[in-house]
Parts: C-alpha cells; structure tokens; sequence
C-alpha cells in the first residue's frame, strides 16, 4: 500500500519485507497494537512505557495530534508567508487596475464633478470597478484551479486536491477585501480632482 505526503511519500508492506530489504532482522521501529477495549488506550500507554525502556507509546488522538503538530510547525509559516505574498500580490494588481482604469477618465470624472457629482458618488463608481475586477479575477481563477487540478490529478493519480465550498467563499470573500483596499489610491486621487479640468 502506498501514498503521498505532501513532500514524500510512504508504503506499507509486511514487517518481514521490511527487515529482508533493510537487512535488521532484529529491529521493529513501530508497532500498531488494537486494544479489546479501546477505553483502556491511556493506561496501556503508561503500562509499556514503564515496563520497555526506550520506547515511547501513543495512544490514536496523541499519535494524531503529535503528527499534525509536525505538519503545522513544517509547513504552515511557508503557507502564511505564500498567502500573504499572494494577498499583496492580488491588491497591486488590482490597485494597478483600478487606478489606471481611473486616471485614464479622470477628465470624465471631472465633468461629473462640475455637473454636481459627490465624491460619495464617484467613490461608488471606484468601488464598482474594482468589485467588478476582482469578481471576474475570481472566475477566471476557480476556472483556471479546477482545469489544474483536473491535469495533476490525470496525471498524478495518487495526489488529491480537494477544493470545498468553504474554500471558494474564503477566496472571493478574501478578493472583495483586496479590490476595497486596492481603491484607496484612487480615490484619493479622485477627491483631488478638480472639476475646473474639464476646460482645460
């Protein structure tokens, strides 16, 4: 039996296939017991640590917990950091987006003013683009996710990806905040506009 890791991957095969590859007839480094009764883990726990020296026993939740502790101190600052760079990312992107999309009509933007346009009014119309880029960012996303994990798993069958509804809602609710913080320059930029521009 065999599967991936993340990082590696790892089989299981029968322990004297194990000893005849390795060449340690005499040598076991892990050994699963089951219990008749499971509500007696803890005690069995301290029982063989007293009775074996040089061993340490684990019961399924400490193994468990033991082994996602290893996961999470490994690799989840790599993943903040990824997380962040991608979040600056997104927001200079879109900032870029947003921002020359604005300056490009900022004479439009001046009429509007001169008309009797609120800044209130014209920051909407910033928010409003920089909503619909992102929105359309995030379609263009999940499509481009889905036809990548579609590809890997092809042609790694033994990888899973699994992305869940929970997922989704995080990535475009993550992608409303970037194109609101993202707009910040421009609408400073248009709360400066002067509606005399437009006779320029």
């Amino acid at each position: 039996d065999k599967n991936n890791v993340l990082v590696y991957s790892r089989a299981f095969i029968d322990i004297k296939q194990a000893q005849d590859i390795l060449k340690e007839k005499d040598t076991v480094n892990f050994i699963l017991l089951q219990l008749p009764d499971s509500s007696q883990a803890n005690e069995m726990v301290d029982r063989l640590e007293n009775e074996i020296d040089n061993i340490s026993a684990f019961t399924i939740e400490d193994f468990a917990v033991s082994n996602a502790k290893m996961i999470t101190d490994s690799f989840l600052p790599i993943i903040y950091v990824i997380t962040i760079i991608g979040f600056l990312t997104g927001a200079v992107v879109v900032g870029l987006t947003v921002y020359t999309a604005t300056m490009e009509k900022l004479s439009e933007f001046g009429v509007l003013k001169a008309i009797g346009a609120s800044n209130f009014r014209l920051f909407l119309i910033v928010f409003e683009q920089a909503i619909w880029s992102s929105v359309l960012g995030f379609v263009v996303g999940v499509i481009g996710a889905l036809a990548v994990a579609k590809i890997v798993t092809d042609l790694v069958p033994v990888m899973l990806i699994e992305i869940t509804p929970g997922i989704y809602l995080f990535a475009f609710l993550t992608s409303m905040l970037i194109s609101l913080t993202a707009s910040y320059l421009p609408i400073r930029k248009i709360a400066q506009v002067d509606p005399a521009i437009v006779f320029r």
